[in-house]
């Protein structure tokens, strides 16, 4: 039978609202955490505060050292050692380091995301390009669309210690799905269905002393216009893998449109010498035609940094805002590990419950999705690589396996 719109299916209308519910009370908590008093920063009465102990660079500062971060800190808040630096102290840092200010740097980032030491299934290849432009120092510097989207986002602005300073990314991906049994040309009911996203990605972020947010817009198409099929079936000749053959099943062609909303965290646990521990937690919303969910999630990283470990927002993969791109450039080399843990809610994913306006394979989606993280990363200069392993657990019924296990590869350069 014919699928109804979805602004017409009953099913639909009770999870919009139902999303909608969820996404204020994610944005309810997420904005609690992120508002309250950073990692390191103990609030105090304005007659109290005191100038911040010298500690060794860089994220211990004296405001005699940063006349600029003096200037813009908030009267009622004293910094203890430990604290992440402003972007006007990092910047005045870098200077006396004699390397550039990671905030007039720009990057771009490479991801692969594959299966390929486990088995051809499930989500079975992404690939993602993204690139970040230097630092907007206020929001009047931003295009007039932007300025103006400013004024009705969630995005942080003058909330921390320093003025929030903007990026805008940029990003193009490609994602892969087939079923359990690829080669037969026969449907695979209950199975995974055949499907392929291309999309681009334009995102507007803020960032402050220990808080990021973002805004994302996606477009793109699912179905045969996404060339999963040829983008597949090219890179199994080149390896010498056979071909699937069911592709003639796949989702129909249809618009992607999403639109997404992320915060993340920065707080630093410990720094010693060498070592240093920070985690990242992080929430995030995304309603359109092909994905309405919602998650929060945490990384922890612990790793050899005699200047301290890079300033981003932790490590993240291709269905993340492209606002976790950061320059690499700035920094002194340095090693880590990260874990990374992931509870997601689902209430539409045209890659299982499928097409959204035409009649097409489907399964029975569970609604809860977990998902562990655990890899390596090093920067060596102007150059960021990681290496990490990935574990969601089943999907939707019918699953083989009790969790699916895919590869990610990034790689991130500075200039």
């Amino acid at each position: 039978m014919h699928r109804a719109p979805f602004v017409q299916n009953p099913r639909h209308s009770t999870a919009v609202r139902t999303l909608l519910v969820g996404a204020a009370f994610a944005f309810s908590a997420a904005s609690t955490f992120a508002q309250s008093t950073p990692a390191g920063l103990a609030a105090v009465p304005a007659s109290q505060a005191t100038p911040a102990p010298a500690s060794p660079a860089p994220y211990g500062y004296s405001d005699d050292d940063f006349p600029a971060a003096k200037n813009s800190r908030k009267p009622s808040v004293a910094v203890s050692e430990g604290a992440l630096p402003s972007p006007a102290a990092s910047a005045a840092f870098d200077a006396r380091a004699g390397a550039g200010s990671a905030s007039n740097l720009s990057a771009i980032q490479f991801w692969n995301e594959n299966d390929i030491f486990w088995s051809d299934r499930y989500y079975t290849n992404g690939l993602k390009l993204a690139y970040t432009t230097p630092e907007i120092s206020t929001g009047k510097e931003l295009p007039l669309f932007f300025r103006d989207l400013l004024k009705f986002s969630p995005l942080s602005e003058n909330t921390d210690i320093v003025p929030a300073a903007y990026r805008l990314h940029f990003a193009l991906a490609q994602e892969i799905y087939t079923p359990w049994r690829e080669h037969t040309a026969l449907p695979q009911p209950g199975d995974h269905p055949y499907s392929g996203l291309l999309y681009a990605t334009v995102a507007l972020s803020s960032e402050t002393l220990s808080r990021l947010d973002s805004i994302e817009l996606s477009v793109g198409i699912l179905g045969p216009g996404s060339y999963a099929r040829q983008a597949q079936g090219e890179w199994h000749r080149l390896i010498g893998v056979k071909l699937a053959e069911g592709w003639r099943h796949q989702l129909r062609d249809e618009p992607i449109l999403q639109l997404g909303w992320t915060r993340a965290g920065r707080y630093t646990w410990l720094r010693k010498d060498s070592l240093q521990v920070d985690w990242h937690p992080r929430a995030h919303v995304e309603v359109g035609t092909i994905r309405d969910y919602a998650s929060v999630g945490a990384q922890w990283r612990v790793g050899w940094a005699p200047a301290g470990l890079p300033r981003d927002f932790g490590i993240a993969g291709i269905r993340s805002s492209p606002a976790f791109t950061r320059p690499a450039g700035g920094f002194p080399d340095s090693a880590w590990l990260f874990v990374d843990l992931q509870g997601e809610g689902w209430l539409w994913n045209s890659t299982l419950d499928g097409n959204l306006w035409h009649k097409s394979a489907k399964v029975h989606r569970y609604p809860w999705v977990a998902e562990a993280v655990v890899g390596i990363s090093a920067q060596w200069g102007d150059l960021r690589v990681s290496l990490s392993e990935v574990i969601r657990s089943k999907e939707f019924r019918g699953q083989h396996g009790e969790v699916s296990v895919h590869h990610i590869l990034s790689l991130g350069l500075t200039f």
